[in-house]
């Protein structure tokens, strides 16, 4: 629920000539690599234009003003806008063409002041919502999160960190440990509420909802009960991400860096079969298996696992999602699967389509994977930070409430040292600084003297570094 609301535009009829501008999409609209200045978010170079796009209604704000949300039915990226005029009174599953004034409400991309409006069907299926990591769309104007404004999007494993604020306002972390903000105001005037309503402590195994931008924050719209989704948690949960998104792919071929989650909520081991497809959003292909099967062992809790894709250069230009799969092939079993999207800008039927002397795993259709490392067990590790002794970390609860226990593997015995910092990069507690044996270790952090926010904690051993988030919420 938002602080405070627009003025209502009351329409006035006047005999005028409305020349739209040449916007042939919602993507064309949204899509914008400057992230402004001021209150702006990465606005569309259509700011104040009159545009003409079309899209499945995929929300609907309930109660007396009936705002509503259209998505493009093949994509997601870039392909959601927020429709802000109370007079068309849509319906889930429209597909709709709308005409007016593209705005830029305080970072938010809207189209307002309808002209004109046409359902040109009904009761179409609105679109899967696009699977996301809460640190996607955490934080103010970024990148990772704007390129979903306006799209349908998933969690999962959720737990509900706090009650509702009196703007309705709450925070969830996810399957990864990271946290964002949710709001009710798609279902604060309506009769589809949440029941119970949410509040601290409830869990929900799947968290639906559109992306909105206001008072700085990205946030999660849920349309109502129906989108908090509850049940049992199941065994395994399998997701993939890049290292640096958004990806784009050169015409001759490139790697992509991930790493790929099994999440074992299990108390025992599992081996699973994990496999690949690449889909070609743009041309509607998909080629399947291009990793092969293979088998990997989850231990109890977070397993990452990095590696590489090497997209060949004969693939086609266009939108692409790449997938991964988790399950038991001999038995048909699939127990999760995660993608994300990446980008060819162009096709070359040459150029390079793996690094020479390297090993190369599998290589399937021209595709090939390549292992980074060996599976780095019980935590997320920096990318950026050379972990040559592989020193696992993790840290649980996060975010947490006074304190948070820091678990870590050595694989030797060394010097040790732990620092906690704070987001301006300022020490505000050394947990640890001396001689560890080899083995699991456990510290903790307590930060009830210290302010709520974000936190840092970085492990030095032997020559090596490793860094962590952590959020303290009081």
């Amino acid at each position: 629920m938002y602080k405070c609301f627009k003025i209502l535009q009351i329409p006035v009829i006047i005999l005028l000539l409305v020349v739209a501008a040449n916007a042939e999409s919602i993507y064309e609209v949204q899509y914008s690599n400057d992230p402004g200045s001021g209150d702006d978010c990465y606005p569309s170079d259509y700011n104040g234009q009159v545009v003409t796009v079309e899209g499945i209604v995929t929300g609907i704000q309930q109660g007396s003003y009936p705002d509503f949300y259209i998505q493009h039915p093949d994509s997601s990226e870039w392909n959601g806008i927020f429709i802000y005029d109370s007079n068309v009174d849509p319906q889930l599953g429209d597909y709709i063409s709308v005409t007016g004034e593209v705005d830029e409400y305080y970072g938010l991309t809207e189209i307002k002041n309808l002209t004109s409006w046409d359902v040109i069907s009904q009761n179409n299926p609105v679109p899967s919502p696009v699977r996301v990591r809460a640190s996607e769309i955490m934080g103010g104007c970024e990148m990772d999160a704007e390129i979903f404004e306006g799209v349908l999007v998933k969690l999962f494993n959720v737990t509900v960190l706090t009650d509702p604020n009196q703007y309705g306002e709450f925070w969830v972390t996810d399957s990864h440990g990271d946290s964002c903000l949710v709001d009710d105001n798609l279902y604060q005037y309506g009769t589809n509420q949440p029941d119970p309503p949410p509040e601290a402590g409830m869990h929900y195994t799947k968290l639906i909802g559109l992306i909105h931008y206001a008072y700085g924050e990205y946030r999660l719209l849920p349309r109502g009960a129906e989108d908090f989704v509850a049940g049992e948690t199941p065994d395994l949960f399998c997701d993939v991400w890049p290292h640096y998104p958004p990806v784009e792919i050169p015409p001759t071929g490139a790697r992509m860096t991930m790493d790929g989650l099994l999440q074992n909520f299990t108390d025992s081991v599992m081996v699973v079969d994990v496999w690949a497809d690449a889909e070609w959003v743009t041309g509607g292909i998909t080629w399947d298996s291009i990793s092969g099967c293979c088998q990997y062992t989850a231990h109890p809790g977070m397993n990452i696992y990095p590696y590489e894709i090497g997209v060949p250069a004969r693939a086609p230009e266009g939108e692409w999602r790449f997938w991964a799969y988790a399950g038991l092939t001999e038995q048909g079993l699939v127990y999760d699967s995660g993608c994300f999207t990446f980008h060819k800008v162009g096709y070359a039927s040459g150029g390079e389509e793996r690094i020479p002397n390297e090993p190369m795993v599998r290589n399937v259709e021209g595709w090939v994977w390549y292992d980074i490392d060996d599976m780095i067990f019980g935590g997320v590790y920096d990318t950026h930070a050379p972990i040559v002794s592989e020193v696992f970390v993790t840290n649980t609860p996060n975010p947490f409430n006074p304190s948070t226990d820091i678990r870590f593997e050595l694989p030797s015995d060394g010097k040790v040292t732990i620092d906690v910092y704070n987001i301006a990069g300022q020490r505000v507690s050394r947990l640890a600084d001396g001689f560890m044996r080899r083995g699991p270790h456990q510290v903790e952090f307590d930060g009830s003297n210290v302010s709520s926010g974000i936190y840092f904690y970085r492990i030095e051993f032997e020559g090596n570094s490793v860094t962590r988030r952590m959020t303290l919420l009081k």
